[in-house]
């Protein structure tokens, strides 16, 4: 017989910024997705970091070396198109724990391998599981935080991300000189093992999955567990709904998407992730060297790419903060259009590097950390029965915007284009950004979903 989960409350606990009460067991959920991400951004960034020494010893044509970068961000760009509706249609945890899989296996390999062409298919291999474990890992933050909090909650977690890129080059600045190239891949490949142990014995579905699967002895079992938090995990009205609607899990498909009140904001969330990913990836890839070019010290351009990150850290959770104080998406807008002030500013700031540095720091509290926030604005938007879709497809098509910025930059500057030209480009692409997220919050699809009143929630198989 099933059990109703505790909701006599419901709706004035949702109303409140937080549960009463947060589980240790939801707390536990959250940190072990925070450490899958961080992995996750340490593993997506060691390809550039053993990059010299790879020049040196495997790839000495650029054009192999080329091909490795490409591999590695094609596997990711799959990986989430695949993952996203996979997890969508049988649930979060069997694409994750194959995620975290491929993880370790491309990343141990590739530390064995000898020959550009195989590092650049286990780059596709490891690629995979890397994209395909964004989706998953955010629809799982996503359906345990409260509506109320879920994007702070999703930031939160999605910070790890450009963490790992920041501990991720701070571990090769010493294991690169001592061990080599293929040390750094085999840690990379080990370090996932914990977190695939930790989520296959402890790791649950979700409220939301467990419902739409008919899973009840399960759900009941994580109710339980959750305690007093569970009453505002399940306020998701149009989740729900879905349940009622399509039964046991079927409603994963892009078709949620593309509905009648998603289909704008879908498009223009797409739109945003491949302007503002093409932004961010040109920056990262080029700054380095175009800083060096500008006269600056080398250690000065190493670090303008690590401040961007470190700035990434802070505006993303800042922003996703405000956004969820105003139930709306308008502080990432505001964010994109002030960074794209300090993003045009970073080519004429290389009169000093205290300058290059502040600049660097500010372009990605706003631009890079408005950007970052796009993923809780996915999270919240979606319903549960399509948040892996949504979150995998618009990573995919920001990757997409990822690999055409580099290239994009390289063709702009052998045609002579000057470093402040460039940053003045990527600057309007921020600000385009920034009017896109300005026009989601007018679409009827956020503002439905901002819409909904909490209702009080209740366990598989009962009626409304």
């Amino acid at each position: 017989m099933n059990q109703t989960p505790p909701s006599a409350a419901a709706s004035i606990r949702d109303a409140r910024p937080w549960p009463v009460r947060w589980s240790f067991y939801q707390i536990g959920v959250f940190a072990l997705c925070f450490l899958i991400i961080l992995l996750d951004g340490f593993d997506t960034q060691a390809i550039a970091f053993a990059a010299p020494l790879l020049k040196q010893q495997i790839a000495a044509d650029s054009r192999l070396l080329g091909q490795i970068f490409g591999a590695g961000l094609f596997g990711g760009f799959v990986g989430g198109l695949v993952f996203g509706p996979v997890a969508d249609r049988i649930g979060r945890r069997p694409p994750l724990l194959l995620a975290l899989c491929l993880i370790a296996v491309g990343s141990c390999l590739t530390g064995m391998a000898g020959t550009a062409q195989q590092i650049a298919v286990l780059r596709f291999v490891t690629g995979l599981g890397l994209g395909g474990a964004i989706p998953t890992v955010i629809a799982i933050v996503a359906e345990y935080s409260p509506l109320a909090r879920r994007s702070t909650v999703v930031a939160g977690v999605f910070s790890g991300f450009p963490l790992g890129a920041v501990l991720g080059s701070v571990l090769s600045a010493y294991v690169l000189p001592h061990f080599g190239w293929q040390v750094l891949f085999i840690i990379g490949g080990v370090a996932p093992v914990l977190p695939l142990v930790l989520a296959t014995l402890f790791l649950s579905e979700s409220l939301h999955v467990l419902a739409r699967a008919g899973r009840s002895e399960q759900f009941n079992a994580l109710i339980r567990r959750l305690g007093d938090s569970a009453d505002s995990l399940l306020s998701d009205q149009e989740s729900r709904r879905a349940v009622k609607k399509h039964g046991p899990m079927d409603a994963g498909t892009l078709a949620v998407l593309f509905s009648k009140r998603l289909a704008l904001s879908t498009v223009l969330i797409w739109c945003v992730c491949f302007l503002s990913l093409l932004c961010v990836y040109c920056i990262l890839n080029w700054l380095p060297t175009l800083v060096a070019g500008a006269g600056l010290p080398l250690q000065t351009a190493l670090l303008a790419a690590g401040a961007i990150n470190v700035g990434s850290i802070l505006g993303n959770v800042g922003v996703s903060r405000l956004n969820d104080r105003r139930s709306s998406c308008i502080p990432t807008g505001v964010a994109y259009c002030i960074g794209a002030l300090f993003i045009g500013l970073i080519g004429a700031a290389s009169s000093s590097s205290a300058l290059m540095l502040g600049v660097c720091f500010a372009a990605g509290i706003f631009s890079v950390g408005a950007q970052m926030s796009i993923t809780a604005i996915v999270a919240r938007l979606y319903p549960a029965a399509a948040r892996g879709t949504a979150v995998g497809w618009s990573f995919s098509v920001g990757r997409l915007g990822g690999l055409v910025g580099p290239v994009l930059a390289g063709f702009l500057l052998s045609f002579g284009m000057g470093f402040q030209t460039l940053m003045i480009l990527m600057g309007a692409l921020s600000l385009v950004s920034g009017i896109g997220i300005f026009a989601l919050s007018m679409t009827a699809g956020l503002n439905a979903h901002s819409a909904e009143s909490p209702s009080v929630a209740r366990s598989p198989g009962e009626t409304a």
